[in-house]
């Protein structure tokens, strides 16, 4: 069974990443046949690897009983560069600290998650294991990011209200 960690990486550093990655395989034997590269454009979501730039992807690949020690290795030699991980691509190797250093807006997410998902019914053992480090590692939210919950929180509920008022016209018309 093969397993496999996928690393983003601002584009701008992808010659250096490269390199560092070739220059690593020059005296250590690849553990599978290939390792897999792929660009995207930059985005303004949450939790985008792309978040606020371009980015080069690595899908690395590795049998399942020697994965974790080649996935810490690869982690580890390529930490220097910043990379974003895949969410769903080899979390079980990362460091939730670093995580949250790397997500501009993972403070924002933890409060939508909060205010969308209060008890966690759309969340999954792994991904609440991940939603409860991560909330405990930001725990300390910033008073603009309090105030923008609130905001939100309210803008849902007059959302709400005006839907009650039109089904009331509706079914009293």
């Amino acid at each position: 069974m093969l397993t496999d960690i996928e690393m983003n990486f601002s584009y701008e550093k992808h010659k250096d990443v490269l390199q560092t990655v070739f220059d690593h395989y020059e005296n250590n034997r690849l553990p599978y046949y290939n390792f897999e590269i792929r660009t995207t454009n930059q985005d303004d979501a949450f939790l985008s690897c792309c978040q606020s730039r371009p980015g080069m992807w690595i899908d690395f690949q590795a049998k399942a009983e020697i994965s974790h020690e080649f996935f810490y290795e690869m982690t580890s030699m390529l930490k220097h560069f910043g990379y974003r991980k895949h969410w769903a691509k080899g979390m079980d190797n990362s460091d939730p600290s670093y995580v949250i250093e790397q997500f501009p807006d993972i403070t924002k997410f933890i409060e939508a998650v909060k205010l969308i998902d209060p008890v966690g019914k759309f969340r999954n053992e792994e991904g609440e294991s991940w939603f409860q480090a991560l909330d405990l590692l930001t725990g300390d939210c910033t008073e603009s990011i309090k105030e923008e919950t609130v905001v939100l929180r309210e803008q849902l509920v007059a959302e709400e209200k005006k839907s009650e008022r039109c089904l009331i016209a509706v079914c009293d018309g």
